[in-house]
């Protein structure tokens, strides 16, 4: 799942990308409940505000040469971060 650019903001895509991991979580019986109290909390927001200011972050992060990158915690170790 990519976001390809800053530049092309879709709420609707987002959403529907968070969306697709929560549904992952709960076919696998592995969403913890803090976890789904906070995807209904930002799915409200994105549904009420648009999901501009996440676009906003990645636009300025990448003017200053920086990406966001998100990862397993699990992963964190394996990969030496």
């Amino acid at each position: 799942m990519w976001l390809k650019t800053a530049e092309s903001p879709d709420s609707q895509l987002l959403r529907a990308e968070f969306q697709d991991v929560i549904d992952a979580r709960l076919r696998a019986n592995n969403l913890s409940k803090e976890a789904k109290v906070h995807h209904e909390k930002l799915d409200k927001i994105i549904s009420e505000s648009g999901d501009s200011e996440i676009y906003t972050l990645i636009a300025l992060l990448d003017a200053l040469g920086f990406r966001l990158r998100v990862i397993l915690k699990e992963d964190e170790l394996a990969i030496g971060e």
